[in-house]
Order: structure tokens, then sequence, then C-alpha cells
């Protein structure tokens, strides 16, 4: 028999935007060279703070703690420690000291590490102190956009591509189907369509720009710049809400790691509310176990970095 308490009605918000993730390529010491040297990094919390740390390197314990501002995460190391020993050292004590910062180790290059912030938003990038050696790249820039009031449902179609497998033998009879891909995207319409929502859908984001004329106001649309690059570095995380849970129960959050938009039709009436429909193609995200870099559902602040 069925159960009516796993019936359920749940409309969520929807906000759009993505974690900020940097990469870090460590450097040997070469006799004490890194002693006392830092880089800094900012956290965006749960509640919206943001935290600033730095990570400062104490050699064969002969360091001094340079304390730039912040909170310090100390990494130790013997005296021309490889920069594998380094990165390896810096992705413990971030991932024990640093709250709502995650820390990975390269899979293929062990003097690389990435750092990402678990919440959505901007934050100061993370950048070098005084090593001089270290070599900082952000990879994703934070951003969070909160896509107001929506019109109907939202959907959710996944898809998963397959190849079919025949044989003479079995004329067409399918006798299995080999995966190829999975694939999903989002629809929905937006109901607030004054400019800044708009500015969000039809912007940078979506293959248009902003431009301002010398002297002049800011307008946004589309064009032709963006012909032939990369839609994923455009895409961004997407994550539903129900508005009935908390903020902090994340138990049944929908979270999409590289959501792009596609805005469809603008209605403008003069009897009905303006809306604009947007379809979300979503794509992987490199970062997250493959078992999950899609989407996924529950708390998807945990580490999940592969």
């Amino acid at each position: 028999m069925g159960d009516v308490t796993n019936i359920s009605l749940k409309p969520s918000n929807a906000v759009w935007g993505s974690q900020e993730v940097s990469k870090i390529t460590y450097a040997p010491d070469v006799a004490g060279s890194l002693n006392s040297t830092y880089w800094t990094f900012q956290v965006l919390t749960a509640a919206g703070a943001t935290t600033d740390y730095y990570v400062w390197h104490n050699i064969n314990s002969a360091g001094v703690d340079p304390t730039p501002g912040g909170t310090g995460i100390e990494v130790a190391g013997a005296t021309s420690a490889t920069a594998a020993t380094l990165q390896a050292a810096a992705v413990s004590a971030i991932n024990t000291e640093a709250g709502e910062m995650f820390a990975k180790a390269d899979p293929d290059d062990t003097t690389i590490l990435y750092v990402m912030n678990t919440q959505t938003g901007a934050v100061t990038a993370t950048a070098d102190g005084d090593t001089a050696t270290l070599v900082f790249a952000q990879t994703q820039a934070g951003s969070e956009d909160d896509l107001g009031l929506l019109d109907g449902d939202i959907e959710f179609s996944p898809v998963e591509d397959a190849v079919d497998i025949t044989a003479h033998q079995k004329g067409t009879q399918i006798i299995d189907q080999f995966r190829t891909g999975k694939n999903c995207e989002i629809t929905m319409t937006l109901k607030e369509t004054d400019v800044p929502n708009l500015k969000i859908m039809f912007g940078a984001a979506s293959g248009g720009a902003e431009v301002t004329p010398g002297g002049g106001t800011e307008v946004i649309g589309w064009g032709e710049s963006k012909r032939f690059t990369s839609m994923l570095a455009d895409a961004r995380k997407m994550v539903f809400h129900p508005i009935q849970n908390s903020s902090s129960d994340l138990t049944e959050d929908f979270a999409f790691w590289k959501a792009y938009p596609k805005p469809g039709s603008m209605v403008f009436s003069g009897e009905n509310a303006s809306t604009v429909s947007v379809t979300f193609t979503c794509y992987p995200f490199d970062k997250i176990a493959d078992t999950v870099n899609l989407w996924c559902i529950g708390d998807h602040t945990q580490n999940l970095l592969k």
C-alpha cells in the first residue's frame, strides 16, 4: 500500500550562483626559503558572512607566524621539503582548520591543490602573500543571484543516452544497451522581469553583454561577441531549496553544479504579468565526484570533491 505522507507540495526558491575555486601550485622549500611566508583566502559562511584566512609556512620549526590579519593556518615542513610534501600538508591543514572551505589535491599533479568555498557568492580571490614562488589562479569566481518569483512549475528532465546492442543471430532484438552519456535540462518561467533580473538572464552569463557608451548609461543585450566560446565557462550552480525547510535544512535541496541559461520567449502584456521562460542545460563539474557531478539531492555543501 502507498503512504499519503510521501505526497508533497514543494514550492522552492531558485538560486543561481557559483563557488569560488582557486588553483595553487606549490614550489619546494630551498634551504628555508618559505619560512614565515604566507598566502590568503576568504571563506563565505552559510549566514553570508566572510572570514579571512592565511596559510603560513613553518619550516624546520624556525618559522614565525606573520600575522597579516585573519585566522592563521600553519603548514609545517622540513628544510628543503618538496612541493608535493608541502602541498599535502596544506591540504590536510586547510581541511582541518578552515570551516566551509575545502582543499583537494590534484589527482594528476602532486604539486597542485584546489580550494573551493562550500557556499555560492563573491569573495576575495585567493592570492599570494609573500611566498614569491607559489603560483595562484582563480578557476571559478564566486557569485550568487536569487531568481525571484517564478510563474508555474519548475521542471527537471534527466536523460540517459544509450547505444542499442544487437546481434546477427538475434535479428533486431535489443539484447543490451551501453550507456553513452547523461544529460539534464531545467525549465522555468521567471515572473520578475525588471532590468536587474533581465540582466542576469540576458547579460554576460547567457551569451549577451553589458555596454556603457562614453558619457552614456548601461544597456544590456545579445550580440555576436561570444560566438564560438564555451558555454560551460559561463555555467553556474543552480540550487532549488523547498521553502518549507529552514535555511539550514538542505536534505531536500536539488543542486545542479553547472547550469547554463538559454532564455526563451518573453511575454509583454497589458493584462498579464510579463514573464521570461528559461531552459537551463546542465553540464558535469569535473572537480566533483563522478557519481554526482551533474546534480545531487541533499546537503550539497559537503566535501564532494573527487
